[in-house]
């Protein structure tokens, strides 16, 4: 559905908004972070959804550099 909904609406910033929280919950924090960041530029008007897709891009971007990390074989006490 929400597929559907961004072929329809491409700046569709609640689709936008739920792609990246099921990115996020898939563990896909490079494809969540795409997401909140679209959500951002669709909704420069709407400070409410500035501010929600602020948090979630924050919450994705340190997910994403804690994958990084992981590649590399860094153990908690190197970082």
């Amino acid at each position: 559905e929400l597929f559907s909904a961004l072929e329809i609406e491409p700046k569709n910033a609640e689709a936008l908004f739920w792609m990246g929280r099921v990115a996020l919950h898939r563990e896909r924090h490079e494809e969540a972070v795409r997401y909140f960041s679209r959500v951002q530029k669709v909704t420069s008007h709407t400070p409410d959804w500035q501010e929600v897709a602020r948090t979630y891009l924050q919450f994705a971007s340190i997910y994403q550099e804690r994958d990084q990390l992981h590649l590399r074989n860094l153990k908690p006490r190197d970082y």
